[in-house]
């Protein structure tokens, strides 16, 4: 079926960017792995964590 005639009879059930409002923004780009603030943040703790780790790894080490 393709997705014209999906729609005609109602058996199409995927949902438009504003539609979501997973986290109550409406932002347009929040889909899964978008670029809103609050999935970019949740998608990259991971990289922050280690920056962390590393900035404090720096700090501790004497210079030299």
């Amino acid at each position: 079926m393709s997705l014209e005639q999906s729609i005609k009879h109602g058996k199409e059930h995927r949902r438009g960017y504003r539609e979501r409002g997973l986290f109550g923004s409406g932002d347009a780009t929040c889909r899964p792995h978008g670029a809103c603030d609050f999935c970019q943040r949740n998608r990259l703790i991971r990289k922050r964590r280690l920056e962390a780790i590393e900035r404090f790894e720096r700090q501790q080490t004497p210079p030299g």
